[in-house]
């Protein structure tokens, strides 16, 4: 059973955002995906360290692990870039 872009929650789920998804590069898209899952999970494997962060330091390590996810998306990453763009492309072509 193949979905129709219209049902699809990735793409309505964003609501008026959901065209300049869908009309945006699904690599760009899914890069830019990667990279926010990535960086979660680096701020979620910082919190658990034993060390306390001072206040002084949250700023420049937030823009480090936007720099290293992003850093980590282009190179290949997790993998899941790939999956998610695929799963775009196939929605574009289901639409036309």
């Amino acid at each position: 059973m193949i979905i129709g872009p219209s049902s699809d929650p990735w793409i309505s789920g964003f609501g008026s955002m959901g065209s300049a998804i869908e009309s945006s590069k699904p690599q760009r898209v899914a890069q830019s995906f990667e990279s926010l899952i990535l960086r979660q999970l680096l701020n979620s494997l910082r919190s658990t360290g034993i060390s306390e962060q001072q206040d002084a330091e949250s700023g420049w390590i937030a823009m480090a692990d936007d720099a290293m996810a992003s850093y980590l998306s282009k190179v290949g990453g997790l993998g899941l870039a790939k999956s998610v763009e695929s799963l775009l492309t196939q929605a574009k072509a289901n639409k036309s």
